[in-house]
């Protein structure tokens, strides 16, 4: 047997004769029980792996030879007597002739196992060249893309970063989701914040402090194109890795949804009123906390914009259970347990960031219904009166 099986015989009074598991390869000799007539039965188990197909190849013979009936096929001769005379007595020449066939039948067995084992071989060997053809031209798309990254940030005149480790990781993820698979508008999204990032074009290669969003520096300042700007760059490498692998998982579901049109209005959107919900919860938290330093945070990423994804996910999916780090909670309470949990173990992101993110999200939520509650009021009163 090849393959990766187990192997159950059972008899017709249904005792196991044979119960191997898990075996690749073996070789079996039963003797029938004079008690059981019936038919056996021969199972290949695959129980254990499921998920993987297996090619086998099996063989059995069946011999029920008794003394005479060996006397027949090789001697044809009734009368012992008539033989006396021969130097070779007949029972030599039936055990050689036995020992013969078993050698044939022997080869033949290994014959054919060889046989397809090569076949085995040959049919592992093409079944595994596309996946080694994707895998080497995936090889050299990381070559060539770490090539013109360094080659660009040589010569190149950016800010400096610690790496661009979150840039390789990023690249994996959207190679291993396909291009194919991921809507224009996201897959627009995450390249514009990678270009940002790379410092590309060169009139919007600025620092993370010329655009990061600050109440101070908005309200005293009236520096107003950090609104515009803020939710557009990152800290560092992994900071995009994060915010944009979310974005891919997000934007590919809500886009399919709600249509490219839609999604784009939302990301546009979102990018500004959450920059100017953040610098409202700046004051409003500076009241409470009597703590000045929620005026001074200077936030920057697309992390609220995500969290106001998240929120209206949670809407279209209410009755869905997700995994929040060890976690388990119904999607609707999702976003509040991780705003809470990443402020817990990363205490330096930005709350009042986070926490625009889900009101701006639930405020579209609330909208959106009151808006086709009131579009469904109309139309029913023009096809009254109409």
């Amino acid at each position: 047997m090849l393959g990766d099986f187990g192997l159950k015989v059972l008899t017709p009074s249904n005792h196991f004769l044979v119960n191997d598991i898990r075996q690749s390869q073996g070789s079996h000799t039963l003797k029938a029980r004079e008690n059981d007539y019936g038919d056996y039965q021969i199972c290949l188990d695959n129980s254990f792996s499921r998920v993987s197909g297996k090619t086998v190849y099996f063989e059995y013979y069946i011999a029920s030879y008794t003394d005479e009936e060996e006397l027949d096929r090789f001697g044809g001769l009734d009368d012992p007597e008539d033989i006396s005379s021969y130097e070779i007595t007949l029972d030599y020449i039936f055990s050689a002739m036995a020992n013969i066939r078993d050698h044939v039948m022997k080869c033949r067995h290994m014959q054919a196992v060889f046989r397809n084992m090569e076949h085995r071989d040959r049919y592992l060997a093409e079944s595994n060249l596309s996946l080694v053809g994707r895998f080497s031209f995936f090889n050299i798309v990381v070559m060539i893309g770490t090539s013109l990254t360094q080659d660009f940030r040589m010569f190149r005149h950016r800010r400096r970063r610690r790496g661009d480790i979150g840039l390789m990781l990023l690249l994996m993820q959207v190679l291993q989701m396909g291009w194919e698979n991921i809507p224009p508008v996201t897959l627009f999204t995450v390249v514009a914040n990678v270009c940002i990032y790379l410092g590309f074009p060169e009139e919007l290669n600025f620092s993370i402090d010329y655009v990061c969003n600050s109440f101070i520096r908005i309200w005293y300042l009236e520096e107003y194109r950090r609104i515009l700007l803020a939710a557009w760059y990152h800290l560092d490498d992994m900071h995009l890795y994060y915010n944009m692998s979310s974005l891919l998982w997000k934007g590919r579901k809500l886009e399919l949804r709600l249509g490219s049109p839609t999604f784009c209005c939302i990301i546009a959107s979102f990018s500004v009123i959450c920059n100017v919900v953040t610098v409202g919860l700046s004051y409003l938290l500076s009241e409470i906390m009597t703590d000045s330093s929620y005026l001074r945070e200077c936030a920057a990423g697309f992390s609220g914009v995500l969290f106001g994804l998240k929120v209206l996910l949670s809407n279209y999916e209410p009755n869905r259970n997700v995994h929040v780090m060890f976690f388990t909670v119904p999607s609707r309470l999702a976003c509040w347990v991780e705003l809470l949990l990443i402020q817990v173990l990363v205490p330096n992101v930005s709350f009042t960031g986070h926490l625009a993110g889900i009101l701006v999200g639930l405020a579209f939520v609330a909208i959106s219904k009151s808006f086709r509650q009131w579009k469904y009021l109309f139309d029913m009163f023009f096809s009254f009166f109409g």
